[in-house]
């Protein structure tokens, strides 16, 4: 075990975290949350498609039908996220 982990000096742990290291962890985070709201949109509306095949037993249609308007729907949750962010 070291001895002086996590130990830093008095006058230099107020710069450990830089103000540009928090605002590119916002935007990395910003981005990553825009990115799974468009893949879970998808993903949702293509489980409700197949479920819907499923009971209906109307092959892919339905699925098909689900994936489109998941991308609609993600695209537009992106879309009124980066709007509101940017202003």
């Amino acid at each position: 075990m070291l001895p002086f982990v996590g130990f830093y000096p008095r006058d230099c742990s107020e710069n450990l975290v830089s103000s540009g290291t928090t605002e590119l962890t916002k935007g990395l985070a910003f981005a990553t949350r825009l990115g799974l709201e468009l893949v879970v949109a998808v993903v949702i509306g293509s489980g409700l498609g197949y479920g819907i095949d499923q009971w209906l037993g109307s092959g892919p249609w339905v699925m098909i039908v689900g994936v489109f308007l998941g991308g609609i729907a993600g695209m537009l949750n992106v879309y009124r996220m980066a709007t509101r962010n940017g202003s």
